[in-house]
């Protein structure tokens, strides 16, 4: 699905007032601003939006399976719960 292409997310790094998402072409985006969380109500995803360094908006989505394990997914949800 949309994961092959080059512009899907891959990783994430939190930060205090911050979040910084790596795309599969080794583009690092920082989200600064306007930072939102939404989760789905399955738990099977979230999607982040936020507008980066240079003003434009930006929204991803990341499934379960991108994190391996539920623990680490379930540790990104609840530290990011805080942009909801």
């Amino acid at each position: 699905r949309l994961m092959v292409l080059p512009g899907a997310p891959r990783s994430l790094e939190l930060d205090k007032k911050s979040v910084t998402v790596v795309l599969k072409n080794d583009e690092r985006v920082e989200l600064v601003r306007e930072l939102r969380y939404f989760s789905d109500y399955a738990g099977k995803s979230f999607g982040l939006t936020g507008v980066d360094l240079s003003g434009k908006k930006r929204q991803f989505v990341f499934h379960k399976a991108q994190f391996g394990e539920e623990s680490k997914f379930t540790g990104i949800r609840s530290r990011l719960a805080v942009y909801k």
